[in-house]
Formats: structure tokens, sequence, C-alpha cells
């Protein structure tokens, strides 16, 4: 029982996220996602088994149709453990023209693992190489909320 509340102390001090607003990603994370530093990127966090990712992947799709590929760029991370399986959802999703952008598979949980969301979908912008936003969950009207966030930052 000591051991227990032991390791719950510990655990309590620690963020809930490696990263919230303001925050720099780190040079390695960016690298895995290819992020091109001179763009905003809208970093979404999806797996085939999430409902809310299901319904959320088209409204970023069709979001990012009305970006200018110039200064935004839409990143996907699919957190299934199995590339197999990630590789189907995304082929699922693109025949039915509802996944129109560039898609890092995270089998190993590495990118997972640098950001720590507490659920998914997990959608960050990221702006001069730091998170500007992040939203955890389920988010109604989640391409009009990211549209006036990237409006806001010039990038509209």
């Amino acid at each position: 029982m000591k051991s227990l509340i032991f390791a719950l102390t510990l655990l309590a001090g620690l963020p809930a996220y490696a990263f919230k607003a303001g925050d720099p990603v780190d040079a390695v994370s960016l690298a895995k996602l290819d992020i091109d530093g001179g763009k905003v990127v809208v970093l979404d966090f999806f797996a085939e088994w999430c409902g809310s990712c299901r319904k959320e992947i088209p409204l970023i799709s069709t979001l990012n149709t009305r970006t200018d590929p110039s200064k935004v760029e839409v990143v996907g991370v699919d957190v299934n453990e199995s590339a197999t399986a990630a590789d189907a959802f995304q082929n699922e999703l693109r025949a039915k023209n509802a996944l129109n952008f560039r898609v890092v598979n995270d089998p190993k949980q590495e990118l997972v693992a640098k950001f720590r969301p507490l659920g998914f979908p997990a959608l960050y912008v990221i702006k001069d190489g730091k998170v500007a936003s992040m939203h955890i969950g389920a988010v109604a009207d989640i391409d009009k909320v990211i549209e006036r966030e990237l409006k806001a930052l010039g990038a509209l």
C-alpha cells in the first residue's frame, strides 16, 4: 500500500500533457513528422477504433481544402499499433474522399509518448515550432474552430 501511495504521489507531480499552448515542440518530433517550419501545421492524432476520430477526420479534410498549402499543412498521426490496420483504415477513408492529408503512422507510439494526449482525437495547431492551441476529444464543429484559429494566426 505504501508503494502505491508513493507512486501516486510521484505521478501527481507530472504534467497531464507533454505540450500545451506556447510550448515548443521538440526537434525530434518535428523531424519525425517532417514538418515544414514555414507553415502552420494542424496535427491530428487519430485511430481506427476511435468513433469521434471517424467523425472528425472528414471535417478536417474539408477544412484542408479551404487552406492555402503554402501556408498550412494538415498532418495526421495514426496511432494504431498495427501498420496493416492503419493503412487499411486510411485507404478506406481515402476511398470515400474523407481523408486528403498526409498521415504518419506511429505503431511504436513514439509520437504519442512525446505529445501525451489524454484522449483521441487530439489536434494541435503548431506555428513556428510552438503549440498555438490544442483540442483533446470530440469537439463540436472542430473544422470551424480550427479555421478561426488559423485566421487568427494569419494563415487563412
